[in-house]
């Protein structure tokens, strides 16, 4: 944590953002009965049971100095996923800036490799690819 720091210390300059990287799981619920509204001399009625109706997962990018973030959600969190998140990050989002600053935590999709094993998958085995 203390490594970090530092990182969030920095002032703000657009050439060299500083952008923070996360993904959460989440159970998608539903609702099994409908509320009963509120009459006259009664209160509403919720039942709280849910029914599951599966998973997703949300990739959370935000650059806090510029007070930007956005959210994407897929099915799930494959290493492709996440490295297709960075490129779009890199080619949408941030497409002039000289260096971005990642932030993120030590899951096993977060690595270096992730992005190299999409390009080759996306470029062929014969072909490399700069990440700035």
């Amino acid at each position: 944590m203390e490594d970090v720091l530092p990182v969030y210390q920095l002032p703000s300059d657009p050439t060299h953002p500083v952008v923070c990287l996360d993904e959460a799981s989440k159970q998608l619920i539903g609702a099994v009965a409908i509320p009963v509204p509120a009459a006259p001399g009664r209160a509403a009625r919720i039942d709280y049971e849910d029914e599951r109706k599966g998973t997703c997962n949300l990739f959370l990018r935000c650059e806090p100095l510029r007070g930007w973030r956005q959210v994407r959600v897929t099915e799930r969190r494959p290493r492709h996923d996440w490295a297709e998140g960075i490129q779009e990050l890199v080619d949408v989002h941030d497409p002039t800036v000289a260096t971005i600053r990642l932030v993120m935590d030590n899951l096993t999709t977060h690595d270096g490799a992730s992005p190299l094993k999409v390009a080759t998958r996306l470029l062929g085995a014969n072909n490399s690819m700069s990440l700035r």
